[in-house]
């Protein structure tokens, strides 16, 4: 993914669709921008662009054995 931060920076709270390094698509929904995204490649990158004033905290669970 190529968009710097000065350019993604404007988009903080919306979702954006990435394609050939370019942003194509910007939103309130991921799937509005993924149906935009849709009409140039069959699998867009899309994301919600993060406040840089938040602290976001992953979490992801193995069901296996319950490990992250």
């Amino acid at each position: 993914m190529k968009p710097e931060w000065d350019e993604l920076k404007k988009y903080v709270g919306k979702w954006v669709a990435v394609v050939d390094e370019k942003i194509v698509a910007s939103g309130d929904t991921g799937m509005d921008v993924y149906k935009e995204a849709k009409k140039y490649t069959d699998v867009p990158l899309i994301f919600q662009v993060p406040d840089p004033d938040e602290i976001y905290i992953l979490y992801s669970e193995n069901k296996e054995n319950n490990r992250i």
